[in-house]
């Protein structure tokens, strides 16, 4: 008998935003200087997004967009892990020259395992600005890092579950 695979307890909206991020972590394979680690970090992240509410285990891939320009900064992040969702968003711009920045609201998620689920902020904000066009990414002040620190192992089949 095969052991049940784990699932995160997702309300339908937030499976959708969820399943948003597919987009943006196929466009940013579309951005140059991309290194091969993060495009296999980007193809596990996208893995994940496609399972879920299903688990996907040995993985936790974190992914940030940062933005800069001469006077704003932000920097959007998602990590998927085993047991946990997370996404985090700060942005600030300078007020004057030097280093005076005043702080936009911020943003926190995360969903656990274990039905833990807490949001502050504005999802759907997040979600639009995560979730960049490739167009978008063209403009200087774009970047995005991969810190992918999953295990290795062979990425499990998508599923053909209803969600």
């Amino acid at each position: 008998m095969e052991a049940e695979e784990k699932r995160f307890r997702l309300r339908k909206a937030d499976l959708a935003y969820l399943k948003r991020l597919e987009v943006a972590f196929r466009s940013f394979l579309t951005m140059p200087d991309i290194s091969p680690e993060d495009i296999v970090g980007l193809a596990r992240a996208i893995r994940v997004v496609e399972r879920l509410p299903l688990c996907t285990p040995d993985i936790d891939v974190t992914i940030s967009l940062d933005f800069g320009t001469e006077n704003y900064v932000a920097c959007s992040t998602i990590r998927l892990s085993l047991e946990r969702i997370e996404a985090e968003r700060s942005a600030a711009s300078r007020l004057r020259e030097g280093f005076e920045y005043e702080s936009f609201p911020g943003f926190n998620m995360s969903f656990d395992l274990d039905g833990e689920y807490e949001i502050e902020g504005d999802k759907q904000e997040f979600f639009d600005g995560f979730v960049l066009q490739p167009d978008d990414l063209k403009p200087s002040g774009y970047s995005v890092s991969v810190s992918d620190d999953s295990s290795g192992a062979e990425l499990p089949p998508k599923g053909d579950e209803d969600v």
